[in-house]
């Protein structure tokens, strides 16, 4: 006699594993309204991180020939693009030193520590010339904020020197490819007001 027997009980469905992370949709990004990222945890940002990049009133600016980049600087050197606001690159100059000015071109920063001057190369991160102080100056302090400009031809740099913390305003001004220290005035305008030396076009 044949017995037949039939298991009425259904098979387990077999485990499902859990999706990977890496098989899982990746999690978008969270960005403002402008593209640039939330930090962790938050889902929008008042205002804009955009167009703070640029320092204090007194720092240093320069717009560049491209008409779209800006060199600001005090205690480091930031290259901004103008129509984002995004700071592209960002150099932190040696320490003890400030900066005072930039050439038209963008190639050269006028960098003080105090008590001397030099011109230093953007491109390298280098001094590539020590600006000559005038015999009197020699051992004086040069209170920030100084501030220096270098005429159109890049041949020239004036510089408005703070002296005893601001109680003397002193011109001093340089030859570019040389160093040499050319004249100077000893005493510009009112003490403890902030000048600034220019060139006209």
């Amino acid at each position: 006699t044949a017995v037949l027997s039939i298991d009425i009980n259904p098979a387990p469905a077999p485990a499902r594993l859990a999706p990977s992370p890496a098989s899982s949709k990746q999690v978008k990004k969270q960005v403002d309204l402008l593209g640039d990222p939330l930090p962790p945890g938050a889902i929008m940002r008042l205002g804009t991180l955009r167009h703070r990049a640029l320092h204090y009133y007194d720092a240093m600016e320069q717009v560049l020939p491209d008409g779209k980049t800006v060199l600001t600087g005090r205690k480091d050197v930031r290259w901004v693009d103008m129509p984002t606001g995004r700071v592209t690159q960002v150099w932190a100059i040696p320490e003890g030193f400030t900066v005072c000015g930039f050439s038209r071109d963008g190639r050269l920063a006028v960098l003080g520590n105090g008590k001397t001057l030099g011109l230093w190369d953007l491109a390298s991160r280098k001094q590539v010339r020590l600006l000559e102080n005038k015999a009197s100056d020699v051992g004086l302090e040069f209170s920030p904020p100084t501030w220096a400009s270098i005429s159109h031809d890049g041949n020239v740099v004036a510089a408005h020197l703070c002296v005893n913390e601001g109680s003397v305003n002193a011109l001093r001004v340089w030859d570019v490819p040389s160093g040499r220290y050319l004249w100077g005035l000893g005493q510009v305008g009112q003490g403890g007001v902030h000048w600034t030396a220019a060139f006209l076009p």
